[in-house]
């Protein structure tokens, strides 16, 4: 796991984790800022988190920025916020669709926007303004499902306004079946139009995830967590572009193995990489990355997609009745293919498209 990339921290905005009493939000997942009243409500109660979720919010609307994007067809509009106090701030990257014309509307300040890196794969955009907002804080723990979680965004054309809702689900695939770049939070989460983009945030007023995209009719989405979303946000700034690491394994589902055992195989190893170095070869069954156990392919492509270029991956496999333990160096990933990129997360996927290398480990769940 990356070192989340915003230091900052606000007293002001922390809420003690628990403080959402169970079944109390059947009630309904939309709350907007309305007004706090001066009654007392006992805990639980829609009035009390209804309050809980305006303290957030007010916390955290001065890390907002409207993104507008003008296209060919009209202007795109979404959320973006603030990750340091020079004017850097992450969006979503499907609202990127005309890289000349970007900007940025915080407060009274309306100012061009410059991008200074993409990555379609995770959907990610950083963006660099002369508006100097306030600096949101990342979650240093992961997501648990069954906790709530606020999206924070410019619904319609209006102001910013939170929603609240409960983390439904960390899914290693996408509705379609395809595999996410990294694990995705799924929310049940109502988003109005203007609110890709935001960010979607814990009890504490930190950010659990940058939101990516809706499902189905719109009242769940998904949102890339902190933690990968802190290592798109490093290669970003310092390179400009995503550098993903690489060991050079295909992988594949053995749909025979028993309840309880890995049914990873490894499919294929390129011969000019550093897994075929190390000497891993094509039938090996993956037990262990890193400390994780190894059940299904979605335990892996988190621990895939974090790998640093220049740090070694421990795998731990089986080689018929031999268990054998490899510490293999990972590269950058070599470029891919001429083909068409990916758009958001609903093609983010390491599933290959094509008979070459993808990412460090990709996955071929229908073999």
């Amino acid at each position: 796991m990356t070192t989340p990339p915003v230091p900052h921290a606000r007293t002001d905005a922390r809420r003690p984790k628990g403080w959402m009493a169970p079944g109390a939000v059947v009630f309904g997942l939309a709350l907007c800022s309305a007004a706090a009243t001066d009654s007392v409500a006992p805990t639980g109660t829609p009035g009390a988190i209804g309050r809980e979720v305006q303290q957030v919010h007010k916390a955290n609307r001065d890390g907002l920025a409207r993104v507008r994007v003008q296209t060919p067809i009209g202007i795109l509009s979404g959320t973006g916020f603030f990750i340091d106090a020079d004017g850097l701030l992450l969006t979503s990257s499907s609202l990127i669709a005309n890289k000349d014309q970007i900007w940025i509307e915080y407060g009274a300040v309306k100012a061009k926007a410059e991008i200074v890196g993409i990555d379609r794969r995770s959907s990610v955009a950083l963006l660099k303004s002369v508006a100097h907002g306030m600096p949101l804080k990342f979650a240093t723990e992961g997501p648990k499902i069954g906790e709530a979680a606020i999206a924070l965004g410019f619904q319609y054309d209006k102001e910013a306004a939170p929603a609240l809702g409960l983390i439904s689900g960390v899914d290693a695939t996408s509705p379609e079946g395809r595999f996410f770049c990294a694990a995705h939070i799924r929310a049940d989460i109502t988003l109005a139009p203007g609110m890709m983009g935001g960010p979607l945030l814990d009890t504490d007023g930190e950010v659990m995830g940058l939101v990516t995209g809706t499902l189905g009719d719109g009242s769940r989405c998904y949102a890339l967590p902190a933690a990968p979303l802190a290592r798109v946000v490093d290669d970003l700034r310092q390179h400009g572009r995503p550098r993903l690491g690489w060991v050079g394994i295909s992988i594949r589902q053995d749909t025979n193995t028993t309840a309880g055992a890995s049914c990873v195989v490894v499919r294929e190893v390129f011969t000019n990489a550093p897994a075929y170095a190390a000497g891993v070869r094509a039938g090996d069954r993956i037990l262990k990355i890193g400390p994780r156990d190894v059940r299904h392919p979605g335990d892996i492509i988190d621990a895939s997609f974090l790998a640093r270029i220049g740090e070694t991956m421990p795998l731990v496999l089986q080689r018929g009745n031999e268990r054998l333990t490899f510490g293999i160096p990972v590269e950058e990933r070599p470029p891919p293919p001429p083909g068409p990129v990916g758009t958001g997360f609903a093609e983010a996927e390491t599933v290959p498209p094509f008979p070459g290398p993808d990412s460090g480990i990709h996955v071929n769940p229908t073999h």
